[in-house]
């Protein structure tokens, strides 16, 4: 124990079900604080709030060096491994590949993720690496507007809205960190212990030991997986394509052609380059498999001129990427001593173009917390302020592939374009959401 005089705590924690108990030791004798404060919703990161506490954890938690393995040098991973730089945390990053994770088509990324861009120190990179879009169309396959928003008025306006090729995107994240990253190694086997994981690494052979496993692997996780069984994410039975087309672009704007149970998004990514997305219900896998090319121009061949211009300009040289929507159902953020982030925490369809921010913000949020508080506590800390943000996220998406799956009947289409109309475009009004609630307020001590 400290010696002399004054206000010197050694802190001890210990949890019931109940409370939290703090026990101070001053120099003369023992000082018991209890914090009626059960371990659920925000009341953790409000206990923090006692500044003697905080005070004395944050400077515990400073002196202490811990070490974690992030699983996965993709969007997320690289994310937390540059916010962990020079911090008195050791980080081990792996890819399972022999490289970098390559592009795939273009990406886009709202205001919040632009927001997060900047806490990383990348702002004035991703601007000059990027189109600012200014408002949103949503379009029956014919051309005809249903409803559009502007992406100038509050709170959508607090950053900008962007477009750009996703291989630039990830250039910018992993810019200077190639020697960091520990390639053609995947996690085999995670054992917990006491305090942490005993970890094996398939090019190794022994374990090693860390304080804390992060699965950024992405919406297929192999860590996931080890730590929660059972946990693959579903299948909603919709194929998907997309692709960059070149090509002049007079509207600057994105536009979401509608069909029936299919749909077209055309993105503009600057002067003469678009990403386009294309999806229709496919619960029986029948387009699939089928040459991308020519199964685009069959199923969207009849859409207004500026789709069809722009599949009429494709050859079957196009680098064309096809997949299926595929939703994580993961009831906590975190098992033990692995937490989960980006995709592997909140893998799902791209209707809201939020797995870039939600990345980002998980990212940002387990870097604050590891760095300034206990392992365990941190964790679950992150829970409280993460899982309701991305739940909802997560339901609302899948929510919008069922609405737009009932256009394939008449009655289905109007209800569909008929609450368009009324509340806009889909996407633009989750924005409006996301973008008003405070992403982590408890932070602010």
């Amino acid at each position: 124990m400290a010696q002399g005089t004054g206000w010197q705590p050694e802190l001890m924690i210990a949890r019931t079900k109940s409370a939290i108990v703090f026990s101070t030791l001053l120099p003369s004798k023992h000082l018991t604080l209890i914090c009626a404060s059960f371990i659920r919703g925000k009341n953790l990161a409000a206990a923090y709030k006692n500044p003697l506490l905080f005070r004395s954890l944050e400077k515990d938690r400073i002196s202490t060096m811990i070490k974690i393995l992030i699983v996965g040098a993709g969007i997320a991973g690289l994310a937390l491994a540059r916010r962990l730089t020079n911090t008195n945390v050791k980080v081990t990053i792996i890819e399972r590949d022999s490289h970098f994770p390559a592009g795939g088509a273009g990406i886009c990324l709202p205001a919040n993720a632009v927001q997060q861009m900047r806490r990383l120190g990348l702002y004035d990179r991703l601007m000059n690496a990027s189109h600012t879009v200014n408002l949103i169309e949503f379009a029956k396959s014919n051309g005809a507007t249903i409803t559009t928003a502007s992406l100038g008025e509050p709170p959508l306006n607090i950053a900008e809205f962007v477009a750009l090729p996703r291989q630039r995107l990830l250039e910018l994240l992993q810019y200077g960190m190639s020697n960091a990253v520990c390639f053609s190694s995947q996690v085999t086997k995670l054992s917990e212990t006491e305090g942490g994981l005993w970890v094996h690494i398939n090019h190794s052979s022994r374990h090693e030991f860390f304080d804390l496993v992060v699965a950024a692997d992405g919406i297929h996780s192999t860590t996931r997986q080890l730590s929660l069984k059972n946990s693959k994410p579903k299948n909603l039975g919709v194929t998907n394509w997309r692709f960059i087309a070149e090509h002049p672009e007079r509207d600057a704007h994105p536009i979401y052609y509608l069909g029936n149970d299919d749909a077209f998004m055309v993105y503009p990514m600057g002067a003469t380059q678009s990403y386009c997305y294309a999806q229709i219900a496919d619960p029986l896998n029948q387009w699939r498999h089928l040459p991308a090319i020519a199964t685009l121009q069959t199923l969207f061949g009849h859409y207004c001129a500026p789709v069809k211009n722009i599949l009429d300009s494709l050859s079957p040289a196009t680098k064309c990427i096809t997949g299926t929507l595929e939703s994580v159902s993961v009831s906590r953020c975190f098992e033990g001593r692995t937490v989960f982030i980006g995709d592997a925490l909140h893998g799902c369809p791209p209707t809201l173009q939020q797995g870039v921010g939600m990345a980002l913000e998980d990212a940002n949020l387990l870097a604050d917390l590891i760095t300034r508080f206990p392992v365990d506590d941190a964790l679950q800390m992150f829970h409280e302020q993460r899982y309701p943000r991305v739940h909802w996220i997560v339901e609302e998406s899948n929510r919008l592939v069922e609405l737009a799956n009932k256009g394939k009947t008449w009655p289905g289409r109007l209800i569909r374009n008929t609450l368009l109309r009324q509340n806009g475009p889909a996407n633009v009004a989750a924005w409006r959401r996301i973008l008003s609630d405070s992403v982590h307020p408890e932070l602010d001590f």
